[in-house]
């Protein structure tokens, strides 16, 4: 019998890089199609489609062990549902202080007009009309602000969306925060993962993989401070998320 893709799973999960996994998984691949074409046995192809499976298996058991909602995402990707998937956005703040005093300090900047607020078409609001004081904005987070390892590689970068909901007060604010973001790839970013980036990128064309939204049901805060120094801690909320992609 030859080597099984089993085997090359067992044998790849012992390498930290993926670029090792990625060219065991390759030779070994070569190698299965080399001999279905001499031996005639179309069984013994190894696909491109199942290289690139099986990297991504490698990269859940062995890269983000550890990790439940990681491999949570990723496995979810594989099954090719396309089915979004809903968290508390309470529980992303709650978890990632980083990205909680990001988010923070980001809404505590706007209320406090020392930056111009981003509305639709990108046109900055005058920080003393009413208009600006009840608007909604957009933070977008990049992936390297986490400091949770599991929301890091679960989300990736992402993007929250907040209005005030109350109205406004000199002394406090009170104010929603959600969000969405597209659980996908960037197979053109050089990155240390790139190769799983291209693995994945490729499933998708595919038909073998499938993207999906990633939604933060909405939570309110109380900021008694605009320097983000004293906020009390949030309140989720029940109603559906709103459709953010009419929000900007």
């Amino acid at each position: 019998m030859g080597i099984t893709l089993g085997q090359v799973f067992n044998y790849a999960t012992n390498y930290v890089a993926a670029e090792a996994a990625s060219n065991t998984i390759k030779a070994v691949g070569a190698f299965e199609n080399a001999r279905g074409r001499m031996l005639g046995d179309s069984s013994l192809l190894v696909t491109q489609s199942q290289q690139d499976r099986v990297l991504l298996e490698i990269a859940k058991e062995f890269k983000l062990k550890g990790l439940p909602r990681a491999q949570e995402y990723l496995e979810h990707f594989l099954d090719a549902t396309g089915k979004d998937k809903h968290f508390p956005c309470a529980l992303l703040l709650k978890e990632d202080d980083a990205v909680r005093t990001f988010v923070i300090n980001e809404i505590c900047a706007l209320l406090r007009g020392k930056r111009p607020r981003q509305l639709k078409g990108n046109m900055p609001v005058d920080p003393a009309s009413e208009k600006y004081k009840k608007a909604y904005s957009r933070i977008p987070v990049p992936q390297i602000t986490f400091s949770n390892m599991d929301w890091r590689y679960a989300t990736g970068s992402f993007v929250f969306d907040w209005e005030r909901v109350a109205p406004y007060s000199d002394s406090h604010s009170i104010v929603r925060i959600w969000g969405r973001d597209l659980y996908q790839w960037h197979p053109g970013e050089s990155r240390a993962s790139q190769l799983a980036h291209q693995a994945g990128e490729r499933l998708v064309r595919g038909g073998w993989a499938a993207n999906f939204w990633m939604i933060a049901d909405p939570c309110s805060y109380i900021i008694l401070d605009y320097h983000g120094k004293e906020v009390e801690e949030p309140t989720i909320e029940r109603p559906q998320s709103p459709d953010t992609s009419q929000k900007l």
